[in-house]
């Protein structure tokens, strides 16, 4: 009984090990683009096969003052793309893929070894690789900022004024002797919001931004939202 016991529990204990390692393994291996590759990525694999470096370049430069924020006129597109030398459908579509791909690299923070890999797997060809990872790269820090930037953000709470009012009657009732708390936020738009609540609501609110404040700061403990500087 005993021997058997033993041999299920290395049996156990070997099974999840083997499983633990291969789930490691597996997601090690996944590149920043995702096990679902997007269409627009996809369409543009098959045409950075086929140019070189001096005919991405243009089109590569219209992606990173896209990234930058700003937007691209069509005449900026149409003169890179005769410097390109490449038809209209396929300075779009290389456009379009590389901008995919660049974004998607920018907010995963991907680094060197992990961007290559990836684009070699895609068997896209090592020159058209270091280019754009040179070109990325150089820019980096400029991009970083400029997504900070122009991230879409909503009102901050400058201020916040209350005071308790007692209702002594009202319509229904000739001497009602009830507490509420009339309260005024004051936004960093200059936006000024009041309302009126009851005792009850309030110890409501203070409840649930306790219990919000406590959700966040569970979250920042979690190694997937820690990001390496």
């Amino acid at each position: 009984g005993g021997t058997v016991s033993l041999l299920s529990l290395c049996l156990k204990t070997f099974a999840s090990t083997h499983t633990n390692t291969d789930s490691q393994r597996m997601a090690d291996s996944i590149s920043f683009l995702g096990y679902n590759v997007l269409p627009e990525v996809k369409r543009a694999i098959p045409l950075l096969q086929k140019i070189g470096p001096d005919n991405l370049e243009p089109i590569l430069e219209l992606v990173l003052i896209h990234l930058s924020g700003d937007d691209i006129e069509e005449v900026q597109f149409d003169s890179s793309q005769r410097q390109s030398g490449l038809e209209r459908p396929v300075a779009a579509a290389l456009f379009t893929g590389v901008f995919y791909i660049l974004r998607k690299a920018l907010r995963d923070r991907v680094k060197s070894p992990d961007f290559n890999a990836a684009l070699e797997e895609l068997r896209v060809p090592a020159p058209i690789i270091n280019v754009l990872w040179k070109a990325f790269h150089s820019r980096r820090q400029k991009l970083e900022k400029s997504t900070v930037d122009n991230r879409m953000t909503f009102p901050e709470l400058k201020d916040f004024d209350w005071r308790v009012d007692i209702t002594v009657s009202s319509s229904a009732q000739s001497m009602s002797l009830r507490p509420s708390i009339l309260a005024e936020m004051t936004l960093s738009d200059g936006n000024k919001k009041q309302f009126e609540m009851s005792i009850l609501r309030f110890h409501q609110l203070r409840y649930f931004v306790a219990k919000t404040l406590k959700d966040m700061e569970d979250l920042e403990q979690l190694n997937i939202l820690k990001i390496d500087s």
